[in-house]
């Protein structure tokens, strides 16, 4: 998730302090971590967006 988080800092000069990054890949995944096919499912990353009013 951090890395995700510097990646789109440094490619938009986006200011990391807005975005929250947490990590859920070992508590939450969608696949068994037994297999090649099953690590690879579990790698993804997920990005919201929520709106905002600005003055």
């Amino acid at each position: 998730a951090r890395a995700v988080v510097k990646f789109f800092s440094e490619l938009f000069g986006l200011d990391e302090s807005m975005f929250r990054p947490v990590g859920y890949g070992e508590t939450r995944p969608v696949a068994t971590n037994n297999t090649a096919e099953g690590r690879k499912l579990n790698r993804r990353v997920t990005i919201r967006i929520r709106a905002s009013a600005w003055e």
